[in-house]
């Protein structure tokens, strides 16, 4: 028996293969040709995932506002820094607690003693402002 040239046997392993997946396109686990049935129309209710959507929205338009309205403030070594004017420690809590908007503080240390640091701190907590260290 000799074997034809030009023609090639199909490996085993490859028409064990191609069995499986014939088998498995007939048993519909998701190798199909895509002939499902229903015409798409769920149950599900697409309100709540609206909902869900516009609040996730919301709140990354409420974070954006708020991150606008932070008051920054810079610490140099034992130096108060607020709107371009260097200020002591306690005109600066009353500048900052006397603003009217609900803002965030916030802080950057440009090689600032730690003392002062921890002064800003102790005394940002005290007054109940809201800050954040950058």
């Amino acid at each position: 028996m000799e074997k034809e040239k030009g023609k090639k046997k199909l490996p085993v392993g490859a028409g064990i293969v191609i069995i499986v997946l014939i088998f498995l396109m007939f048993m519909g686990l998701g190798f199909g040709a895509g002939t499902g049935i229903g015409d798409g129309d769920g149950e599900g209710d697409t309100k709540e995932i609206k909902t869900a959507e516009a609040a996730v929205i919301e709140n990354s338009v409420d974070a954006e506002e708020k991150i606008e309205n932070y008051l920054k403030v810079t610490v140099s070594e034992s130096d108060y820094f607020f709107d371009n004017e260097k200020l002591q420690l306690d005109e600066l809590i009353g500048k900052l607690a006397e603003n009217e908007e609900a803002a965030v503080v916030e802080i950057t240390d440009d090689h600032a003693t730690k003392n002062a640091y921890d002064d800003l701190l102790d005394e940002l907590k005290k007054n109940n402002i809201e800050y954040v260290e950058k």
